[in-house]
């Protein structure tokens, strides 16, 4: 957890230069709860992982399953409705509330790092999402691939795709 918060540049994660965590900001209490949940089921002990993992889902009103291997630097603001599937996650990943990772016909996506989604975005099956990608709000990305440094909208097959400026 503390090597997630020291690269999140959110005013929240640090004070007075030290890395903070603070139980009662969300999204702070969610990345814990995930991670010990995660490394309860590394050590194990599926039932106390299940258990953590309801409270988090309870407490957070999102889905971040043990089984499911976040990167080690990732960020969620405001996560609330949110479902991270088992795809693969790259550093830096970022999500609002209302985003979905989830998979096609049991295919999921590749999401390199830096990938940010905002709110009620979504990325479905054979996908492979590039490096320092922007998913705008209420963007559905569906058995497609976006290349990287690209800003995304609209909803697959039909997307907007723009190359980022430097």
């Amino acid at each position: 957890m503390e090597r997630c918060f020291e690269k999140n540049p959110n005013k929240y994660y640090h004070r007075n230069g030290e890395i903070y965590f603070n139980p009662f900001q969300s999204a702070q209490y969610n990345i814990f709860l995930y991670f010990v949940s995660n490394e309860i089921w590394k050590a194990g002990n599926s039932l106390l992982a299940d258990k953590v993992y309801y409270l988090n889902k309870a407490l957070n009103a999102n889905n971040l399953f043990y089984e499911v291997e976040l990167p080690e630097y990732f960020k969620c603001d405001h996560p609330v409705g949110s479902v991270m599937g088992r795809a693969k996650y790259g550093n830096g990943f970022s999500f609002g509330q209302c985003c979905t990772v989830g998979n096609n016909n049991g295919i999921y996506p590749i999401i390199e790092d830096n990938v940010r989604m905002c709110a009620y975005s979504s990325i479905i099956g054979n996908c492979h999402i590039g490096s320092n990608t922007i998913l705008g709000a209420y963007t559905s990305v569906k058995d497609q691939d976006v290349p990287s440094d690209s800003l995304v909208f609209g909803q697959s097959p039909n997307l907007i795709i723009k190359k980022k400026k430097e």
